[in-house]
């Protein structure tokens, strides 16, 4: 949450979709006076995870203003709403602000744990309890009732609050109200009040000033989609014609398209625009904004500015041009002609000098306060506007060149995220930008800016449309992606968890996106999912830690798959939301000692999953009712390994391996269907087929072949070694010390720990994955025995492989620190 106003105020500063109303709150009389600017949370956990994952907003974690807003923010991190709440930022002066948390009341809301509680000492203001305590040396306080909880870091702040409950006049802002049903219910919404927007902007930017101190709109309200890779921003701003605001300047004007792009160098900090397709209509505003009547308001340069249909500026290191489109070209040039001479022709093309260098200045200072100009050049009907003759000069030769921004194959990716028509558009440079802003800040900020990298997102834009009584606004941030190339290793994203990895990553599919997501278990037993792209999902909180591995079933048949699987005391079946599949929540008090077997005997989804508690065995069908007519309730000993369905020939075999080393195949009603007299030492790898016989594998790497009549076929071993296995399909890999074999080709190692030998198929081709927990490294073979390039990498535990979805790539997720999670994807 610290790092929003920061990256809504860099961004709008920088670049220099219309909603339905949707969100009511009861809470809005609560938010004190004097509120600079307010996020609206309406899911903390959601809100809290996507901050985390998000890799843009950790860029600015060294800025002097994160890390001032930081300390205040950190306090109410003890809080923990589970409703909508609203962190509010209260302006104490030009240059200094307290936080405020207000949220509908809810259970858990307070800490529980003596070490909180024991801080906490109260006072009654009132009749009202307020209740402060300090962290860090900084105070918190905060009220609660049966409604609402109030917290802050000023205990002013609460007792106005109480003085205005208590007599009954709560003040309520109307523009807010009316902006805030503008926002969606189910984002984070960031709104920002006017009427301070310039102060919060200093905070963080304290060199810079403002050319205009006056309100530049009333309020405005983003919906913020936090992705790892993306900013985006969706909403209204607010203005009012009766408070003399610059953005009424923009009332009534249409959106359309523009070629701004054809004409920018790819060396800008950026650039804006302005649609005006009627000058009429901007006429008219303008005369409104200046208190004019329309029919006695005159401006310079009248018939030239009468075929604009467009204006805007392009800021480069140290300079301005202004750009000016015209419906009539012919007719602008000689309406300019009149106010000029000729200077120079620089590549056939004229460049003439001005005699009236504040020519926009008057007709435009309030919209974008353009500078003055002393030349001009044209072409198309384009006009272009500079203090200086090289200042053209260089744009000309740009665009001779091609060296403009429709010609960027980034730009051009990260255009496709906006919308094609706008009343004005804000487009930066980010890295070109930070760089230049670091100059207005004193040497104390400006080192955190400096130190932002944001190669990675070099564009970024804001789009305001016209529409009604609002102007909408759309934008964003995005990591622009990493140019593919052959046989290419990308980390996409590491994943910081709430505590260190209980379990390795598993991917399982996403059927909406058909791409994968990726769960994994921490020790406090939360299960995560991620996405593909490094988003957390949802967290949620189980009884214990998860055995083996997790399934996934199709329950209602109907592609959307849920996760099946077994804690120690508990069966679960979860929805790709975090949500509980009923019935499937159920308590065993004796504890389950086995992973969760899953059979699909037809493949017909009518599942059986199968339970073992040591010697009990339990089977249930896909409603969780008990599978009458299956026998094999009780084993001999305890079960040792995880049940098996094997079919051979349209025949089903169920598999039991049992801790004396015997070995039950029986058929699917528990009936004895092939009787084995010997017994086996079982290795973690499962049995499996080969020419119709059953395999096991032992310790040693011995393969035992058992027939569908109960023959067993044993070699001699001639080793006593513990070796490494793996298969799928008919293709084997096998570890033995520092000899990797993958079918029939030896790769010697460099000595090490080597665990999580595995075979993947993935379509049509097959990798043998393999980690070495000595040196942290994961590496990829081909079916072949070659070792992909750009391997290995760094991964701390076994890795798991999978398609990244319809691109072509594979997906790697492994164990990075012990609590992060790695994406990794591969261009094989």
């Amino acid at each position: 949450m610290r790092n929003l106003i920061w990256a809504l105020g860099f961004f709008i500063f920088l670049t220099g979709c219309a909603k339905s109303p949707e969100t009511e709150t009861d809470l809005i009389h609560l938010i004190p006076q004097k509120t600079a600017a307010i996020l609206r949370v309406p899911q903390w956990e959601n809100f809290k995870n996507n901050l985390q994952s998000s890799k843009l907003l950790k860029l600015s974690s060294e800025t002097r203003f994160y890390t001032e807003l930081d300390k205040k923010s950190e306090l109410l991190k003890h809080f923990n709403p589970s409703q909508e709440s609203y962190i509010t930022w209260i302006a104490l002066g030009d240059d200094d602000y307290d936080l405020a948390l207000i949220s509908k009341a809810s259970k858990n809301i307070i800490p529980a744990d003596s070490a909180f509680t024991k801080l906490i000492n109260s006072y009654a203001y009132e009749g009202i309890t307020i209740n402060g305590l300090k962290i860090n040396n900084t105070e918190v306080f905060y009220i609660r009732n049966d409604s609402y909880f109030l917290a802050s870091t000023s205990k002013l702040i609460l007792e106005n609050t109480i003085l205005q409950s208590n007599s009954g006049r709560d003040p309520e802002d109307e523009s807010l109200k009316k902006i805030l049903k503008t926002s969606s219910a189910q984002s984070p919404n960031l709104l920002i009040n006017g009427a301070y927007y310039k102060s919060l902007f200093r905070d963080i930017f304290d060199h810079y000033r403002f050319q205009n101190s006056k309100p530049a709109f009333d309020w405005v309200a983003v919906d913020l989609e936090i992705e790892p890779d993306a900013l985006e921003i969706s909403g209204v701003l607010q203005f009012s014609k009766q408070t003399n605001q610059s953005s009424e300047l923009l009332a009534n004007l249409e959106p359309t398209s523009s070629d701004i792009a054809d004409f920018i160098p790819v060396n800008a900090r950026g650039y804006s625009y302005f649609n005006i397709q009627d000058w009429e209509t901007y006429k008219s505003n303008l005369a409104s904004h200046r208190g004019a009547l329309l029919k006695d308001f005159q401006l310079s340069a009248a018939d030239f500015m009468s075929s604009t249909k467009g204006i805007g500026s392009l800021t480069q290191e140290n300079n301005t041009i202004l750009v000016v489109s015209t419906s009539d070209p012919e007719n602008a040039e000689i309406q300019l002609r009149s106010i000029s001479g000729e200077a120079e022709i620089f590549r056939e093309l004229p460049i003439r000098k001005l005699t009236d260098s504040s020519l926009f200045q008057i007709a435009f200072k309030e919209l974008f306060n353009p500078p003055a100009v002393h030349y001009y050049m044209s072409w198309d009907n384009h006009f272009f506007f500079a203090r200086t003759m090289e200042e053209l000069k260089d744009l000309t030769a740009n665009y001779q060149n091609g060296a403009v921004l429709s010609n960027d194959a980034s730009y051009k990716q990260f255009r496709k995220n906006l919308s094609d028509t706008y009343t004005a558009e804000y487009y930066t440079n980010l890295p070109k930008s930070s760089a230049y802003l670091s100059k207005k800040l004193s040497k104390e900020n400006a080192q955190g800016l400096k130190n932002l990298d944001l190669q990675n997102y070099p564009h970024a834009a804001m789009q305001l449309s016209a529409s009604d009584d609002y102007l909408y606004l759309n934008g964003g941030i995005y990591e622009t992606p990493l140019s593919q190339t052959k046989s290419q290793v990308v980390q996409l994203a590491s994943i910081k968890l709430d505590n260190d990895l209980l379990n390795t990553p598993q991917f399982l599919k996403n059927y909406r996106t058909k791409g994968q997501n990726i769960l994994v278990q921490d020790v406090s037993n939360t299960l995560y999912q991620i996405n593909q792209s490094g988003k957390i999902d949802w967290k949620k909180q189980l009884d214990g830690p998860i055995l083996g591995t997790i399934e996934q079933v199709d329950l209602y048949k109907n592609g959307r798959l849920q996760y099946a699987f077994v804690t120690p005391h508990h069966f679960y079946v979860i929805a790709s939301d975090g949500t509980i599949v009923k019935p499937f929540d159920l308590d065993y008090k004796n504890t389950i000692t086995q992973p969760l077997a899953v059979f699909d005997y037809d493949g017909n989804r009518e599942y059986r999953f199968v339970l073992v508690q040591d010697r009990d065995v339990q089977m249930l069908d896909r409603e969780a009712k008990s599978v009458k007519g299956f026998k094999y309730d009780k084993a001999e000993t305890g079960i040792s390994k995880l049940p098996q369905h094997i079919r051979i020939s349209n025949k089903d075999y169920l598999l039991f391996p049992l801790a004396n080393g015997d070995l039950k195949i029986l058929s699917r009603t528990g009936d004895v269907r092939v009787k084995v007299g010997d017994s086996f030492q079982f290795s973690d790898y499962p049995v499996f087929t080969e020419q119709s016989n059953f395999v096991v594998v032992e310790p040693n790497g011995t393969k035992i072949s058992i027939s569908q009549s109960g023959k067993v076929s044993q070699p001699k071993s001639n080793t006593n070694t513990d070796l490494l296995f793996a298969r799928n399909g008919s293709m084997e890999a096998k570890l033995k010390e520092n000899l990797l074999s993958i079918g029939s080709t030896d790769i010697e190692l460099d000595l090490g720990i080597y665990k999580g030998l595995q075979v993947f198929t993935i379509g049509s081709s097959s990798y043998v994955a393999l980690s070495d927990l000595q040196t942290n490294k994961a590496f990829i073979y081909s079916s072949k025995g070659k070792l992909l390039p750009n391997f290995p990498v760094y991964s701390a535990s076994q890795v798991d492989l999978a398609a990244s979805g319809n691109s072509g790539n594979l997906l790697l997720t492994c164990k990075g620190e012990s609590d992060s999670v790695i994406i990794y994807q591969i261009n094989p």
